[in-house]
């Protein structure tokens, strides 16, 4: 019998026939309802199993047998029992080969919920449309809230968290007020004075935000859970994977729940209707037009669906590698098998199947627990890069502007150990930057570009090396702080043959600089600035000053420290406060002044 209504409606147009059907079984694991605050449950997990219908007998089979052979002592099958033990964990694994080997499709959704706090915070506080200090353009920029999110997640204890979660949970106007003082004292102590003028912008607004806020939707209180957004990923995943070609599905099943078996079908029929011809949907997932695969829902008890069953100890297993990563607890072997059958599905959009909303600290955590082990195993002599490579950076603490120094004191400022001007060797006609072999550079391919701080030492080199390895006409270029971009991209375009920059500071001195790093430090900085500006920031993040007759700018940067230079292009200055940074490139005018210099160069 096929497992759908006769009255099914008609496939889209657009649909690939030659598929195969498939059924969605879906569960879940750390479901707390509307509190987001549960230490003993750090994540919540939404699992699902697309299987083939051909394979629905066959699997179900199997996971009966797994039931019988691995807790034959209770009805059905439960994670919980299954994570006990290496054996155990080991026989999981197998379980799930077994599944991918009938070529069920793994879906899930992992939400750690003190980042989701934090992202929650961002939304709530960070609206354009009720903070007029955030410009439209913030809506859509996912990239600066997920930063804004991590930086609260760092700065802000499970205290302050809480006391925005618990206000959320009911939100009434003295509440949340109640909250954002603390968010805001919190920031302002911890972060920068900008974000927490950022986060008052929306004061003025706290009666309406609470009213929204306090709406009952279309779904119910479910949308209040975490169920809500991560179900709606799911069910777009699916949706996606049917156009994408993997199968047909024929409907979706998840297991019964009293609290939000409502909210499951309103949301369902909520995504059914039609829409927008593209919207975003949680976890950067993009869908034109509304569900039209996917035509039927419907829940049922696990005790009597084998395959809900294999939802539920999918996400569990899920959980437990997250739980693992978040601990910085020791992986067994059997916790790295498990955790390699999902955590690649992480890395995929083609189509994908598995997301993580939270923070990067745990993120990296994650890879290093997991991914970052089996890499080495495989490529042995080379796991060194593959460690720098595969574990994501984390984003900057405070992530408004590039950073400029690594130093907390008021001094000047030369990032990789360059600052302007800065001089190169410049081929006539290919306009590329001149490279040298170098012996002691044999470990990162041999290979560097030149750089130099002052003209005599370019001079200099140019004259000594005119007669030897130079292949055409080369000439020195002087790169000031505006051309500070297209120097990049010069040293872009030489990235494939040197790995190394040698700066020359003085004739005698020399530094060396990781190419690749800078290049990829460079790109983020410039899509931080464009970042800042489309959304508004950069006005509460960029101030000029005249003191004493001279122009100054400052500027808040990535690290939570504060730069400052006489304009138009003087040395950079970084310190703690802007006014010390601002101090500092006093004294630095001051002490050229005296010394008959110029003051702006």
């Amino acid at each position: 019998m096929h497992p759908m209504n006769e009255s099914r409606d008609d496939p889209p147009p657009f649909e690939n026939v030659s598929a195969p059907e498939a059924v969605i079984y879906c569960d879940e694991a750390g479901n707390s309802g509307p509190n987001y605050v549960d230490p003993a449950q750090p994540f919540y997990v939404l699992a699902a199993w697309a299987v083939p219908y051909r394979a629905i007998p066959e699997a179900a089979a199997q996971v009966e047998l797994h039931r019988q052979r691995y807790s034959a002592q209770v009805p059905e099958l439960k994670s919980a029992s299954l994570l006990r033990s290496e054996r155990n964990k080991l026989g999981l694994v197998s379980l799930l080969d077994t599944l991918i080997r009938l070529r069920c499709i793994p879906f899930f959704v992992v939400a750690e919920k003190r980042f989701c706090i934090a992202g929650k915070i961002v939304e709530t506080f960070l609206d354009p449309r009720d903070n007029p200090k955030v410009s439209e353009g913030f809506i859509p920029d996912t990239k600066t809230k997920q930063e804004f999110a991590n930086t609260l997640y760092d700065k802000l204890t499970d205290d302050e968290l809480n006391t925005f979660a618990n206000a959320y949970r009911a939100p009434s106007p003295v509440a949340l007020e109640a909250a954002l003082d603390v968010v805001v004292a919190a920031v302002r102590s911890r972060v920068n004075a900008e974000l927490a003028e950022l986060l008052e912008g929306c004061r003025p607004q706290i009666e309406e935000i609470a009213r929204i806020e306090a709406e009952e939707t279309l779904i119910g209180k479910f949308g209040d859970t975490l169920n809500h957004p991560a179900l709606a990923a799911i069910f777009v995943a699916v949706e996606l994977a049917a156009r994408a070609g993997l199968f047909r599905p024929l409907k979706f099943v998840h297991d019964e729940s009293h609290a939000y078996q409502d909210g499951f079908k309103r949301l369902f029929a909520v995504l059914r209707e039609p829409g927008s011809v593209k919207t975003a949907y949680p976890y950067g997932l993009m869908l034109e037009a509304p569900i039209r695969h996917l035509t039927e829902f419907e829940t049922t008890q696990s005790k009597s669906n084998s395959l809900i069953q294999a939802a539920d100890v999918l996400a569990g297993s899920i959980r437990h590698w997250a739980e693992i990563a978040i601990a910085g607890q020791r992986a067994s072997p059997a916790d790295v098998q498990l955790a390699l059958r999902t955590v690649p599905s992480l890395l995929s959009d083609d189509p994908r199947t598995g997301s993580f909303v939270g923070s990067d600290k745990v993120l990296s955590s994650l890879c290093r627990h997991f991914l970052v082990p089996d890499i080495k195993a495989k490529l042995g002599p080379l796991a060194q890069t593959a460690e720098s490579t595969t574990t994501p950076v984390p984003p900057d603490p405070a992530p408004l502007m590039p950073s400029v120094s690594v130093g907390k004191q008021p001094e000047q400022s030369t990032g990789y150990g360059l600052h302007f001007p800065i001089y190169a060797l410049v081929g006539r006609e290919t306009g590329f930057l001149y490279c040298v072999e170098r012996e002691d550079l044999k470990e990162r391919g041999g290979v560097a570009t030149l750089l130099f701080h002052t003209e005599d030492s370019a001079q200099a080199w140019l004259e000594a090396a005119g007669a030897g390895p130079l292949t055409e006409p080369f000439q020195i270029r002087r790169f000031e702080e505006r051309d500070g971009f297209e120097l990049i991209d010069a040293l872009r375009s030489v990235a494939e043959l040197a790995r190394t920059i040698i700066v020359f500071v003085t004739e005698a001195e020399q530094q060396f600089v990781d190419l690749p790093d800078l290049v990829r430090a460079a790109d983020r900085a410039k899509e931080r600035v464009g970042r800042a500006i489309s959304s508004g920031m950069f006005e509460q993040i960029y101030e000029e000053h005249e003191v004493d007759g001279l122009k100054v700018a400052s500027m808040l940067m990535s690290d939570g420290s504060y730069a400052a230079m006489l304009r138009p292009n003087g040395p950079l200055f970084s310190a703690d406060s802007r006014q010390a940074a601002i101090g500092a490139v006093l004294a630095h005018a001051k002490s050229q002044a005296g010394q008959g210099g110029d003051a702006t160069t």
